[in-house]
């Protein structure tokens, strides 16, 4: 049985890490092409748990974009590139514009116009994102 509940096909995100995501997008936010979540080429990981994907299963979540090990930097993927392991996947939100995502996975920022923050106040910690269209 799969722990994570299966929101809709759509290509957008309802959540900000994207963990119920079920869309189709195929590459990151440099165009990078994703690798299978069942290949372990060209690169070996440990996200082989069907429980990981909303799916319902590794090769029913394909080659798309994914959350598997909830990152709170939202939807990811491994790729097809030898010198790149993982990236960043640009999904917006669902109702929304989002076109593009900072590539926290190397913190550099892809070139559009967003902020992110991390504010610590009273020993809690808040991610802030903003985006604007162009």
């Amino acid at each position: 049985m799969n722990a994570r509940r299966r929101t809709g096909d759509g290509d957008c995100i309802r959540t900000l890490n994207g963990v119920d995501y079920v869309g189709h997008r195929m590459s990151t936010v440099n165009g990078l092409l994703c690798q299978a979540w069942a290949s372990q080429s060209p690169h070996a990981h440990n996200h082989n748990q069907d429980s990981m994907f909303p799916d319902g299963s590794v090769d029913d979540a394909r080659n798309y974009c994914r959350n598997p090990n909830d990152w709170n930097g939202g939807l990811w993927c491994m790729t097809m590139d030898d010198d790149t392991v993982w990236e960043a996947c640009d999904v917006p939100f669902c109702g929304q514009s989002l076109r593009c995502i900072a590539e926290i996975t190397r913190g550099i920022f892809s070139p559009c116009s967003i902020f992110v923050a991390n504010v610590t106040r009273m020993s809690l910690t808040f991610l802030f994102k903003v985006w604007f269209d162009d």
